[in-house]
């Protein structure tokens, strides 16, 4: 009655409509998105800072927070475009945690009166990608933001769906099979 393909097929279709995927949002915004309070105080999206870079990608502050494990050693920078007075306008970051360090889930990018807010982070984008200034203009600095998560647990909103997910699919699997015998 079914075939292997269509077992495949519903598994497939079942653990992707399970997974709810999240997609990287990108906001241009006026001020400082620290504006009104101080580092260690700063949050967005109650995510609280973990670390600010400088212009020349020197570690600038670091959340009190994190300053048993964090150091800025985890994070590379490699540059991908400047201007014509050699200051940053895109780059790619990367961030290799260890144990006990936090999960980047936001960036902002800061530049003259401008930023950038990547929120909305994958586990995989936490750990890196391309990021640019606002409107072409030169990089003040950049600031990474964390919950309270670790990096490398699957929070249990993203982990259940799969795990009925897979749950789904060895029921429907047995399921054909009992009626295929």
């Amino acid at each position: 009655m079914f075939s292997k393909f269509h077992v495949l097929a519903a598994s497939a279709a079942l653990a992707l409509s399970a997974g709810g995927a999240q997609a990287l949002t990108v906001t241009t915004l006026d001020g400082d998105e620290c504006a009104g309070t101080n580092f260690q105080a700063c949050e967005v999206g109650g995510s609280p800072t973990i670390i600010k870079f400088t212009a020349g990608l020197e570690v600038d502050e670091i959340n009190d927070m994190f300053a048993s494990s964090v150091t800025g050693g985890e994070f590379t920078f490699d540059i991908t475009e400047t201007n014509d007075d050699d200051e940053i306008l895109s780059m790619v970051w990367s961030y290799t945690p260890g144990p006990g360090d936090p999960a980047v889930t936001a960036v902002a990018v800061k530049a003259g009166s401008l930023y950038n807010l990547y929120t909305d982070l994958t586990l995989a984008e936490g750990l890196g990608f391309e990021v640019t200034v606002p409107a072409t203009q030169a990089l003040s600095h950049i600031t990474f933001f964390d919950t309270d998560g670790v990096n490398g647990e699957i929070p249990l909103p993203a982990g259940l769906p799969l795990i009925l997910s897979g749950l789904g699919a060895l029921g429907l699997t047995r399921l054909i099979k009992r009626k295929s015998a």
